[in-house]
């Protein structure tokens, strides 16, 4: 049964009521990008904080797949949840790619200006 079918019929929300909730179990990338653009949009985290959060540190990701290495029957979860963690980050970035009619750089502090533009266009926020 697909994410979505559970969560339509209700299998979803009543395993993870009862406690039999699954882990491993991930929404949509795009859907959790809009959730995290959400944070930055109408509440106090900046577009580096989120890209923090969502990103893997790569020593982290080194003892993941090390341990992957070490136990393939739960290679397949880890490398599907990492792979959900990329494509949220690329999700995240389309939200926050600014069009020319979006942008108001008095509006960006210098931290999100530079998330945005890279380090030679974060005199922007200035």
């Amino acid at each position: 049964m697909k994410l979505a079918e559970s969560f339509e019929s209700g299998t979803l929300i009543e395993s993870a009521m009862s406690g039999r909730s699954d882990a491993w179990v991930t929404r949509s990338p795009a859907a959790e990008a809009r959730d995290l653009y959400r944070m930055v949009r109408y509440g106090d985290c900046t577009i580096a904080s989120i890209r923090d959060l969502i990103s893997v540190p790569p020593h982290v990701e080194a003892v993941l797949l090390a341990y992957v290495h070490s136990h393939p029957e739960d290679a397949g979860r880890i490398k599907r949840v990492l792979r959900f963690r990329e494509e949220v980050r690329r999700e995240f970035d389309q939200l926050v790619a600014p069009s020319a009619s979006d942008v108001v750089p008095e509006l960006l502090t210098q931290r999100d200006a530079y998330a945005i533009y890279g380090g030679a266009s974060a005199d922007v926020a200035r």
